[in-house]
């Protein structure tokens, strides 16, 4: 059987990275020799770290394959280190035949030209049908040569090398998965992750989980439970991107409840949220919730629209539930955002403040025009004053937390290089790679701005001015299975809410 080494560049791993645990978990199942690394100096649960002390990689066997899977574009800057461990040239064109097969997946595959140079092959879609594809064919004797060959413009594969320019790169994916149970450190100890979705319901106008993330489908609710029944006492994450959402959570949430399986899974859609607590006071638990805008008018433009009532509401119940932490993300600089939509969600946060006196943690994340999303033509340079706003919210929250002796706080917002560098570097088109190289990981380079040299010297054109809807960009080749008129009206919807939605007043 085929040798596979799973490997995540940067110090990234667990839930977040559930596409290479699932990948790596359906290898070892399906027989295959599979070892899930990271590119970090510590080990991580099963995971062995590429970057500790020792050469790992010339202790184990030479791999089949390299299947490298990226969940954002921050770790594109890791790349130089992560093929030094390798032991292989980075660029596709000048590896041979014969030697292991690299493939790159990952939720940034939707956006793949900045590093089509690094890839011999890119793979779209359930990392079990890709993964395993390839697995087959080396199974078979196939040489890296012979398996580029073969899936050249097949669904759900993209060989750079041999389709220059590109040609049309579609997702392949299973109608239907299999929950698999996916186990942190050795077997005994510590939560399990059971994923019952994928996709995802709701189609935010910033997220590319709901427009590019696949369709939307749900493990069938009887082999989810039947998993569960076979858990008693542990604990478990039972993920989801909106688990909340799921058709069946009630009769989940009840199933772990009565196994005594304490449910670790937090992320969840709000308002969803709100109507389980409403009908069963049980579901309460830690929660991470996206509130996304400042404002009601910010939250109805991206699709979310959440009233001020619900939040307080939600928090509310959560209070008198005994839980005492939660999360929120919001996003700051959403394309029109304004003054008045930030003293509203001031506002909203003194009422919060009255009715959930526990810890709220709220991570602000900045604005980012992401491919294949209705917002993916806006303009992506960084504001001064949407950083002055952010940066006044972190300001209060450690004012209440001082004063008010209130356990609330909020992370740090990106500053302008940070911000820039990563808008600009999903845009880029292959030229990127050899700015990667040059850049070789240089934090320092990117922070004081010296990228923008490195950029221009490797012939990247930087832009992050607003894109024509009629533009063919890097990533217009990929079919994630986005409606582009469905994109085209959702941007519209936003731009018409914005410009005629008013800041309501806020009330319990």
């Amino acid at each position: 059987m085929a040798r596979i080494y799973v490997v995540e560049p940067g110090p990234t791993g667990g839930p977040g990275a559930m596409g290479a645990m699932i990948l790596a978990e359906s290898l070892g199942r399906a027989g295959h020799n599979v070892e899930h690394l990271r590119l970090a100096k510590k080990a991580a649960g099963r995971q062995l770290s590429l970057a500790g002390t020792g050469d790992v990689v010339k202790s184990m066997p030479r791999p089949d394959a390299w299947f490298i899977s990226c969940i954002y574009v921050r770790q594109w800057l890791w790349i130089p280190q992560l093929f030094t461990h390798v032991g292989l040239p980075m660029l596709a064109e000048r590896r041979q035949d014969s030697d292991p097969l690299i493939v790159f997946g990952g939720q940034v595959s939707i956006t793949p030209e900045p590093i089509a140079s690094f890839a011999d092959i890119i793979a779209l879609g359930d990392g079990e049908l890709t993964g395993l594809t390839i697995a087959s064919l080396l199974d078979s004797g196939a040489i890296r040569c012979d398996a580029m060959r073969e899936l050249r413009g097949r669904a759900g594969f993209y060989v750079p090398l041999y389709q220059s320019p590109p040609e049309r790169f579609g997702r392949l994916e299973q109608s239907h998965f299999t929950p698999v149970i996916l186990r942190p450190g050795d077997n005994d100890r510590g939560a399990l992750t059971l994923e019952v979705a994928r996709g995802c319901r709701s189609k935010c106008a910033f997220c590319p989980i709901g427009w590019a993330g696949g369709t939307y489908r749900e493990a069938p609710a009887e082999d989810v439970n039947k998993t569960l029944l076979s858990l008693r006492g542990r604990p478990i994450n039972l993920y989801a991107p909106d688990y909340s959402s799921v058709s069946y959570v009630d009769v989940l949430d009840a199933t772990a409840r009565a196994q005594g399986c304490a449910n670790k899974g937090k992320d969840a859609r709000l308002d969803a949220a709100l109507r389980h607590l409403k009908a069963d006071p049980h579901s309460a638990k830690e929660f991470s919730f996206g509130v996304e805008g400042y404002s009601e008018r910010l939250r109805r433009a991206i699709g979310k629209p959440l009233a001020a009532s619900k939040i307080i509401d939600t928090m509310e119940r959560l209070a008198k539930a005994k839980i005492n932490n939660v999360k929120w993300y919001v996003i700051a600089g959403l394309p029109g955002e304004q003054q008045r939509d930030w003293d509203e969600f001031i506002a909203l946060l003194k009422e919060i403040k009255r009715v959930f006196p526990h810890r709220l943690e709220i991570s602000p994340t900045y604005f980012q025009s992401v491919p294949h999303t209705p917002l993916q033509w806006e303009d992506n340079h960084w504001d001064a004053a949407v950083h002055a706003r952010a940066e006044a919210l972190r300001s209060l929250m450690r004012e209440w937390w001082i004063k008010d002796q209130l356990q609330w706080m909020t992370l740090p917002c990106k500053g302008r290089e940070t911000h820039e560098h990563d808008s600009a570097l999903q845009r880029g088109d292959r030229r990127v790679a050899q700015y990667l190289i040059e850049l070789a990981g240089s934090q320092a380079k990117l922070q004081d701005g010296r990228w923008r040299d490195i950029a221009a010297k490797t012939g990247w054109s930087v832009d992050l001015s607003a894109i024509p809807h009629s533009a063919v960009m890097p990533w217009s080749h990929v079919d994630v299975g986005a409606n582009q008129h469905a994109l085209l009206t959702a941007a519209a919807t936003y731009h018409r809410v914005m410009e005629s939605g008013s800041a309501p007043t806020v009330t319990s």
